[in-house]
């Protein structure tokens, strides 16, 4: 049996290998049934999706930056309110799916603790 955090990691680099959305991404495994409905969502793009996944399932932590880097590139940065240094890094051409790759480190790095 896989650990949490090797889940964690496998769905990270799922998400961020991009292609069509698949239930096998295996977030229902690692959330709760809304979350996980809403992981998926915002691997399809919804903006909506991931800011309320994020509030559900990373409290303490705040969007610290979302930039668009380059014409095709979005860049979202999750901060502690603890601890200033400690953060967690998403990047894809698709600004949810950006936010969600940030999240799930934020949730490696929590879980790697």
């Amino acid at each position: 049996m896989t650990s949490k955090l090797e889940a964690l990691r496998a769905l990270h680099d799922a998400v961020k290998a991009g292609g069509k959305r698949n239930a096998a991404l295996g977030v229902n495994a690692l959330f709760p049934y809304h979350q996980g409905r809403r992981a998926l969502r915002a691997y399809d793009g919804s903006l909506d999706a991931a800011h309320a996944l994020h509030k559900a399932i990373l409290p303490g932590w705040v969007v610290a930056e979302i930039a668009q880097d380059a014409p095709m590139a979005w860049a979202v940065r999750l901060g502690h309110v603890s601890e200033l240094r400690e953060t967690a890094d998403g990047t894809d051409s698709c600004p949810a799916r950006a936010w969600l790759l940030a999240i799930i480190s934020a949730l490696i790095a929590q879980e790697a603790e």
